[in-house]
């Protein structure tokens, strides 16, 4: 029977949560050193959660390399947005010439 495969940024989150204290440390450290496209706020969530739970101190810097991620992915979008944006026609001739009516 085939295993139904969910993205990394997704079944990383559900590893977290059921993580035992040797796996936390493990999984801390993979995602130190993964590129994460997507869902950063849910894994923060659920690393924040299971280590408060467990008792742990964080990892150093997982939350913080997390934090870094998200606001390189937000910058990239933001960016490939603005680079993307049709221009907005300026003047009366060209907005008249768009809309087929002759000044």
């Amino acid at each position: 029977m085939s295993q139904i495969r969910k993205p990394f940024h997704k079944s990383i989150v559900d590893a977290i949560r059921r993580a035992t204290p040797e796996r936390l440390l493990g999984l801390e450290e993979l995602v130190m050193a993964t590129k994460i496209p997507k869902n950063h706020d849910g894994i923060l969530e659920a690393l924040t959660a299971r280590t408060a739970a467990l008792g742990f101190t964080q990892y150093p810097g997982v939350l913080d390399s997390l934090r870094e991620q998200k606001e390189e992915v937000e910058a990239t979008a933001v960016a490939a947005a603005a680079t993307t944006a049709t221009p907005m026609p300026t003047g009366d001739v060209e907005v008249t010439q768009q809309i087929g009516l002759s000044k």
